[in-house]
């Protein structure tokens, strides 16, 4: 579980710092984005010229913004069968998980992994 910040290009490392302080934990990069790694959970927090390679076709209304919050599921295609049986369109991240776009799930993109 977590979440996905996405911030102005400019203010990624400043951003990426201060969550640092609040978290007292260090950050890896994970291609254009920083990851917090939180025992179990994981804040990503992508610059907006990154969040297209994250989550394809989403666009923050705002910046900065909680662009998308993550679940883990045991099966992925089981997942994905259920929301399609319920009118729920998913898609393909490039990484492979799953996910609700933020016009699909009011306002915040819902990714499965």
């Amino acid at each position: 579980m977590g979440a996905v910040l996405c911030v102005a290009d400019e203010e990624l490392e400043n951003t990426t710092a201060r969550y640092g302080c609040y978290l007292g934990r260090p950050t890896g990069p994970d291609g254009p984005a920083r990851v917090f790694d939180l025992a179990g959970a994981r804040l990503i927090i992508v610059p907006e010229s990154g969040l297209a390679a994250l989550l394809p076709g989403e666009r923050p209304a705002a910046l900065p913004a909680l662009v998308a919050c993550t679940m883990a599921v045991r099966d992925l295609d089981t997942t994905g069968e259920f929301l399609l049986d319920n009118g729920i369109a998913a898609h393909r991240t490039p990484s492979g998980d799953l996910f609700v776009p933020a016009a699909g799930a009011l306002g915040t993109a819902i990714v499965f992994h």
